[in-house]
């Protein structure tokens, strides 16, 4: 007779638990990790799937294979797991949205600027943020290069300026010296050509090998003050458009500039000040001219005659309408929400 080996009975679910409910939603979405981790499948070192729950091995039969009931394989079902469903029973409460992190306006914007920029929506946000970070990523580097360079030409300028001092030092006993034999040649030089005159074209020889000494340090001194005026001229040019830019305005720069050196003539500024004159100076004296002669202008204008008030004069501000630009401003700031556009057209507007 064969035996048959039944499989143990099925074990009865337990009951569901009862819903809980979380106190934040960081607790809610722990749990929901938990479950999810307990339902993923699990892999052996040869990568194939291993079942949570294996089933105890049958004893070896002999004669006949082992009946497997439906209530058996019901049961094995049972074991593998119920799937976890996304939202179970009695958690009605659908999972919060993140929080959007605020977007900040840029950092040295004014408080009126700060204000439109929070009308804009997060796109028009973001894209305005980006560009502005841009620019000012583009004004650091240029700062940072302009404050290169002119560190660069201020050291240059400063070697430069050490020769010609150099060259000034070695030059001034050479023009005393050729003074001096200016002064033997008139009196001692004369005498001597007539008593010695070998002993004179001596001296004569010695006087044209120091006189070409002084030649050569007064050339050398002219060729590093031409090195440092060009120098000087070089970075004066590269920072008058930043300084000045009414002056290196390519139609009207060279007019205007002749005429704020003619202003500085006037008011007393010698060849060699002028000469030498940087582009913060120039700045300076551009914008006094300017001012000068608005003054003067101020002063010949003949003044309005006031208007006599009529009875039927409107008082001040009314009767007055607001111009388009000032309307259209108006109209954008009383937007509770601004698009990208709006925004742009509303700081436009704002230059005007």
């Amino acid at each position: 007779m064969t035996e048959v080996v039944t499989a143990p009975a099925p074990t009865p679910p337990a009951p569901e638990p009862a819903p809980v409910m979380h106190a934040t939603v960081d607790s809610w979405v722990a749990e929901r990790r938990e479950k999810r981790a307990a339902a993923a499948p699990l892999q052996g070192a040869d990568g194939k799937f291993i079942s949570k729950n294996p089933q105890p091995e049958a004893a070896p039969v002999e004669d006949a294979p082992a009946e497997v009931s439906d209530a058996d394989t019901q049961a094995a079902d049972d074991d593998q797991g119920e799937p976890i469903e996304a939202n179970p029973e009695g958690d009605n409460a659908a999972p919060p949205e993140p929080l959007e992190a605020a977007i900040e306006p840029p950092q040295f914007w004014d408080a009126e600027g700060k204000e439109a920029f929070a009308k804009l929506s997060p796109a028009a946000k973001q894209e305005v943020k980006r560009w502005e970070e841009q620019r000012t990523k583009a004004v650091a580097k240029a700062m940072q290069k302009s404050a290169e360079m002119e560190k660069a030409a201020t050291a240059k300028h400063q070697q430069l300026r050490e020769i010609v001092d150099r060259f000034g030092e070695q030059e001034e006993p050479a023009d005393a010296r050729m003074k001096q034999w200016d002064e033997w040649f008139a009196r001692e030089g004369v005498e001597l050509a007539r008593t010695n005159p070998g002993a004179f074209v001596a001296e004569q020889a010695r006087y044209q090998q120091e006189k070409r000494e002084h030649d050569k340090v007064k050339a050398d001194k002219a060729d590093a003050e031409r090195a440092l005026y060009s120098e000087h001229i070089k970075e004066q040019n590269r920072l008058l458009p930043e300084l000045a830019p009414e002056l290196a305005d390519p139609k009207e720069g060279k007019q205007r500039f002749s005429e704020t050196m003619t202003y500085l003539r006037t008011a007393g500024y010698d060849s060699d000040t002028l000469k030498w004159i940087s582009a913060r100076d120039l700045s300076f004296a551009h914008k006094a001219m300017l001012w000068d002669r608005a003054q003067a202008r101020a002063k010949e204008a003949p003044k309005p005659k006031p208007k006599p008030a009529g009875p039927t004069a409107a008082p001040a501000g009314q009767g007055q309408r607001a111009s388009s630009s000032e309307a259209q401003l108006r109209a954008l700031q009383g937007k509770k929400s601004l698009s990208q556009d709006e925004f742009l057209k509303m700081q436009a507007l704002r230059r005007k």
